[in-house]
């Protein structure tokens, strides 16, 4: 839809670059806005999250590029919205946001790394709002995951049955079929397919020199501008939904097949897992009531 009419314009090695360049300049709109906004360290960390994703990998492949710009794009959303400037964990005013961006995920993603594109607005949200009320917070993460699922098998569901009106072929069987294929767990072609080994095949990604560098630094640097604070009762129930955020990616490897044998797109979510690392720990700064415009 996008591609097409953009070839007859440019050759696939500009559309490239073009990619590459506007992924750029949303990301750096995103660390200026939030610069703007005194939030600093926010903005480090959510840079040293999207490099974790491979920048020059999601500007050089379109398959990939998909959920990166859901990601950046969302985030544009609610930060130039002023969607951070107010508590919507209380008002609960962005269950339709994360519908449309479960629609938007389902048209354009092909199970590359999705619960990223759900998992990282989540994380802001959970970090700006100022309840502390455990129970609330929860809620909240249920109710938006929720309504991106919505979002999300709705599309698919649409699609399938529109392919079955107009063809003689039962999407849904085929649909059917491909999941359970997914969610197969044995011995493929020698390799032992299980969560676990699932897990460790998208884990072994950030074990990498470079990637270790980067998370290690992205952790020192939060615990650098946290450290003056002490932990407290209030941080530890506040972070308990970013915990549960923190452990999505695991929740996609009991699609064992998939996650392992597609283990280069799918660890990428992961992301998800390490801002939640990041946010909670700055997040100790912020239970201490202190202003991040005093840095």
């Amino acid at each position: 839809m996008i591609l097409k009419p953009l070839l007859i314009l440019f050759n696939i090695s500009d559309l490239y670059m073009i990619c590459f360049f506007v992924q750029s300049i949303l990301l750096i709109l995103i660390l200026i806005g939030l610069a703007k906004r005194n939030q600093a360290p926010i903005a480090i960390c959510f840079g040293i999250g999207m490099l974790a994703l491979n920048p020059i990998v999601t500007g050089l492949n379109f398959q990939n590029a998909s959920i990166y710009f859901t990601i950046l794009l969302s985030i544009l959303f609610l930060l130039y919205s002023g969607k951070f400037e107010e508590d919507y964990l209380i008002k609960k005013q962005c269950l339709v946001f994360f519908q449309v961006v479960g629609m938007s995920v389902a048209y354009f993603d092909f199970l590359t790394y999705p619960i990223a594109a759900l998992g990282v607005p989540l994380l802001f949200l959970l970090y700006f709002s100022d309840t502390k009320d455990i129970k609330k917070r929860i809620v909240y993460v249920i109710l938006h995951s929720v309504m991106f699922f919505v979002g999300y098998f709705g599309m698919y569901f649409c699609k399938w049955g529109l392919a079955t009106f107009f063809t003689d072929v039962n999407v849904f069987k085929d649909a059917y079929n491909e999941i359970m294929i997914m969610l197969n767990a044995g011995e493929v072609e020698g390799a032992e397919i299980t969560i676990a080994a699932g897990i460790a095949r998208n884990l072994s990604h950030y074990l990498q020199p470079a990637y270790l560098l980067l998370i290690i630094g992205g952790i020192m640097f939060s615990v650098i501008v946290s450290m003056k604070f002490k932990p407290t009762s209030v941080w530890v129930c506040r972070n308990i939904s970013a915990i549960i955020v923190g452990l999505y990616p695991f929740c996609h490897m009991f699609a064992s097949a998939h996650s392992y044998f597609h283990h280069y797109f799918v660890h990428r979510e992961f992301v998800v897992t390490l801002l939640a690392v990041l946010f909670i720990i700055l997040d100790i700064k912020k239970c201490d009531g202190v202003s991040y415009s005093k840095l």
